[in-house]
C-alpha cells in the first residue's frame, strides 16, 4: 500500500514539475489567423480596389497565402509584346506559374519587396482608368515594384490594366494582369521582371 502510495506521490511531483511556468498545460491558445503563413494583414475585399492591398502584402510578407488568394485560378498575365519577344516563357503565363515566380523572387529579394498600385497615399488610391462597376470591373494605372536583395536595390516599374472577377457573395479576384506601358524609361516592367526570374536568362 505503501509502495503505491509512493509512486502516486512521485507520479504527481513529476506531472507538477513537467507544467509550464506561469501557465496551466491545458491553458487554451491563441487562435491563428487561417491563411497566416507569416501574413497576418488580411483584407477581405468587400470592394475591388481592396485587392491591391492584399497583392501588396503578399508580396512583401514571408507567406505567400494573401497574394495566392488574390489571384484567380484562371488568372493570366499578358506582357507588352517587346517584353514577351525578349521572353517568350512569358507566353501563356498562368496562375502556377505566377507562384512559381512569386517563390523565386521571394528567395532572391529576401530583404525586403514592396509593391504600390496606382497613385495617392493609399495602395490602390487611385488609377487613370477606372470602371470599378459590374462583375469584371478593370484599373489601369501605374504600378511600381522595389526589391532589395541585401547587396542591391532595383526598381521595376510599369502601367498596367488590372482586370477583376466577382466571386461569392462580394468577394474580388484578380484574373487579368496586362502591362501596357513602361513607367519610365530606365525602368524594367513587370512581364521583364517575370522572365528574369523564370530563368530564362
Amino acid at each position: 500500500m505503501r509502495n503505491k502510495r509512493g509512486i502516486i506521490l512521485l507520479s504527481l511531483m513529476i506531472f507538477a514539475l513537467a507544467l509550464p511556468q506561469g501557465g496551466c498545460l491545458f491553458e487554451p491558445r491563441e487562435a491563428q489567423d487561417p491563411g497566416s503563413g507569416g501574413e497576418d494583414t488580411w483584407v477581405e475585399p468587400e470592394v475591388p480596389r481592396d485587392i491591391f492591398k492584399n497583392l501588396s502584402s503578399g508580396l512583401s510578407e514571408p507567406g505567400n497565402s494573401n497574394y495566392e488568394r488574390t489571384i484567380s485560378d484562371g488568372f493570366i498575365f499578358v506582357p507588352m509584346p517587346k517584353d514577351e519577344g525578349e521572353y517568350p516563357v512569358l507566353t501563356g503565363w498562368d496562375k502556377e506559374r505566377e507562384m512559381n515566380m512569386l517563390d523565386r523572387l521571394k528567395s532572391d529579394y529576401a530583404v525586403s519587396r514592396e509593391i504600390f498600385f496606382g497613385s495617392g497615399s493609399e495602395n490602390g488610391g487611385s488609377f487613370e482608368v477606372e470602371n470599378p462597376e459590374g462583375d469584371r470591373p478593370s484599373f489601369e494605372g501605374k504600378y511600381r515594384i522595389t526589391l532589395n536583395s541585401g547587396s542591391e536595390e532595383v526598381i521595376y516599374g510599369g502601367v498596367a490594366k488590372f482586370t477583376l472577377e466577382a466571386v461569392g457573395q462580394g468577394g474580388w479576384k484578380l484574373v487579368e494582369w496586362e502591362d501596357k506601358d513602361i513607367l519610365e524609361e530606365g525602368y524594367g516592367t513587370s512581364g521583364l521582371l517575370r522572365g528574369r526570374l523564370s530563368g530564362a536568362e
